[in-house]
């Protein structure tokens, strides 16, 4: 056996043992996350705190966008494994009655594998009111993205944006977010970097 094969072999087994103890992890987390969503949801306004007070994530919301957050009950990220190593990761907002959507619960997914492809819950609006009424002229809702159709708006079109937007939640807003309930001094930095 080769040298190559053998650093092949190596590199396998040891993706094989990751796998696993994402795998392994991921379950024991899943369960504490639960605990914790229950934790949160005893104060109010917690995820709106916690998005305003991140240090990129304000720049994509418009200012209509902050009051339909408001109504903001829950978050939650969750990742499912997919064929060939990829993971598809969900992001899924909770809501209180409000005024805009009848829909209590908008979420959208992506594949990590590119063109990074994604599906979104639709919006089911209110009567008289669309997203569209969010944008604001130089910028498009962040709601749009919950739109079902990929060709609901230029800005959310990039699969890869939505992928870099969702990735970027997970590992540094939905792991930690109580480090963002008090605002920071990195407000508005570069996004995610």
């Amino acid at each position: 056996m080769s040298a190559q094969e053998r650093v092949n072999r190596l590199l396998s087994q040891k993706a094989t043992e990751i796998a696993a103890v994402e795998t392994k992890y991921s379950e024991l987390l899943k369960n504490e996350f639960m605990t914790r969503s229950l934790e949160i949801k005893k104060h109010p306004n917690f995820w709106l705190k916690v998005l305003k007070n991140h240090h990129t994530l304000p720049r994509l919301f418009t200012q209509h966008d902050w009051e339909l957050l408001e109504y903001l009950e829950d978050l939650s990220v969750d990742e499912f494994a997919g064929r060939n190593s990829s993971v598809t990761y969900k992001l899924t907002l909770e809501f209180k009655s409000n005024p805009y959507f009848s829909n209590p619960n908008l979420w959208v997914a992506v594949s990590d594998e590119p063109p990074h492809t994604y599906t979104a819950s639709g919006v089911l609006v209110q009567r008289d009111f669309c997203v569209q009424k969010l944008d604001q002229e130089d910028k498009q809702s962040f709601f749009r993205l919950f739109e079902a159709s990929e060709d609901s708006g230029s800005f959310w079109n990039q699969g890869g944006f939505v992928f870099e937007v969702i990735y970027g939640i997970k590992l540094d807003l939905w792991e930690d977010p109580y480090k963002y309930l008090e605002p920071s001094e990195e407000a508005n930095s570069v996004l995610f970097s």
